[in-house]
């Protein structure tokens, strides 16, 4: 049975991988693009994957004093347990009226899907630690 095959059925059935040792039922691998299609959240941070390999991603930080939101769009593709963003372009900015124009860069992250606490999810591995992406509701 192909990887992609297995995860989905582990998924379906609903085996348990949040709390095994590495916390997740599988890493993604080749060719699972199609299972990441839809919206996933943390906290104020969503991507959404399109199944036409395109992305947006949206985020906000900060509070009453001071607030930044981000927004990048681009394309996506998955390979061997990472997550290939290829970001066309997007912006920063803050309530001090700051703005920074984001250019095309490519970024990779190791990427992991399992059940954690709150349903399906993601794990996307940053320089600064892991970040669980839960999947919002069609």
């Amino acid at each position: 049975m192909k990887p992609t095959a297995t995860l989905l059925l582990a998924l379906l059935l609903g085996i348990p991988g949040y709390g095994q040792q590495n916390g997740w039922v599988q890493s993604v691998q080749s060719s699972p693009s199609a299972m990441l299609v839809g919206s996933w959240r943390s906290g104020n941070f969503l991507y959404t994957f399109r199944p036409d390999g395109t992305y947006i991603y949206v985020g906000a930080i900060g509070g009453l004093g001071l607030s930044t939101r981000s927004s990048e769009a681009g394309s996506y593709s998955v390979s061997g347990g990472r997550l290939i963003l290829a970001r066309k372009g997007g912006v920063i900015t803050a309530t001090n009226g700051y703005r920074q124009d984001l250019g095309p860069k490519t970024i990779v992250y190791p990427i992991a899907m399992g059940r954690g606490p709150n349903g399906l999810a993601i794990q996307l591995t940053y320089p600064t630690g892991d970040s669980l992406f839960y999947r919002v509701p069609d």
